[in-house]
């Protein structure tokens, strides 16, 4: 059993001084990952894209942070990397007949857990498909992003790229957003047919809240409803701003002319863009004319940190 020493410790006067390696100082980031999670630091936008300056055989990488776990021996820890100013890296131009997928990595070069290197730094490193599929992913290294090129292409562009790194979760974010609810005030006119339609901000206020880093959320929308006999009507949401839902799609329930409920329903958003600035509106629909009674309507947006 190895025991390492707990973070930081300070002696007393008369004591010598007490050690700490490179290896027992990211024993915190990789508490902090989360064990062996690895990925990017609440990115705002997409880290690897086409060039900026005109698309041509070259991505540009953006300004982020990212954890690293360490791969190279056991114990290594993880490494805080950062990228300060945008970067173009070169990609392999069009190949003469089908489709390579080459491997855009951010690596690690720690020649104390790994004597092959000479430095102690990080890389941005594209592997290249050279027709035998995608290179494996290295150790000590995070996978930043796909890029696919095809025979008779011109340049790589967004559609080529795909984002592979995991995005994890910031303790400082997190402190900030907190859960946000909304309660319904009055039922409004159901004057409307067969179309979802808002409810006004005086019957049931929209929530605007900002994507966590994990780029997920949960929705709960709780009511109690008696629909009107012969009247068929749903009570749901839509999403938009960065993130763009429907309420077709999102729905909480269908309700059938005549009866009354009391429901509650959640919903796990798990593919939204982190840092975006969304809103959820309550919404309602009905197939034919007939007001219905909807009364303690709950809307609840919740943050998923993983």
């Amino acid at each position: 059993m190895t025991l390492l020493k707990p973070l930081w410790m300070q002696p007393a006067a008369a004591d010598a001084e007490i050690d700490y390696p490179g290896s027992e100082m990211r024993q915190l980031l990789r508490a902090l990952a989360g064990d062996t999670r690895e990925g990017a630091m609440a990115p705002a936008s997409a880290i690897v894209v086409q060039r900026g300056a005109g698309a041509n055989f070259s991505v540009d990488v953006g300004a982020f942070q990212a954890i690293i776990r360490g791969d190279d021996v056991s114990d290594q820890g993880c490494y805080l990397i950062t990228n300060t100013a945008v970067s173009n890296v070169v990609t392999p131009a069009a190949p003469g007949s089908g489709t390579r997928l080459h491997r855009l990595v951010a690596q690690v070069r720690d020649k104390r857990a790994n004597g092959s290197y000479t430095t102690y730094d990080w890389i941005l490193s594209l592997l290249q498909d050279t027709g035998g599929g995608q290179p494996a992913l290295p150790n000590t290294a995070l996978d930043l992003a796909t890029i696919s090129i095809s025979s008779g292409q011109a340049s790589v562009t967004n559609a080529n790229i795909t984002q592979n790194y995991g995005v994890l979760r910031s303790l400082g974010f997190f402190a900030s957003m907190q859960p946000q609810k909304s309660t319904q005030i009055g039922a409004g006119a159901w004057n409307v047919f067969s179309t979802w339609t808002d409810f006004s901000g005086a019957n049931w206020p929209a929530i605007t809240f900002t994507v966590p880093p994990s780029g997920k959320v949960r929705v709960t929308l709780g009511f109690r409803f008696a629909a009107q006999s012969g009247v068929n009507a749903r009570v749901g949401y839509r999403m938009s701003g960065t993130d763009v839902r429907s309420a077709a799609t999102i729905w909480a329930v269908a309700l059938a002319g005549g009866n009354i409920f009391g429901l509650e329903r959640s919903y796990l958003f798990d593919n939204l863009t982190p840092g975006g600035t969304d809103t959820i509106t309550p919404q309602w629909w009905q197939d034919g004319s007939g007001i219905n009674d909807l009364v303690d309507g709950l809307l609840l947006v919740e943050p998923v940190q993983v």
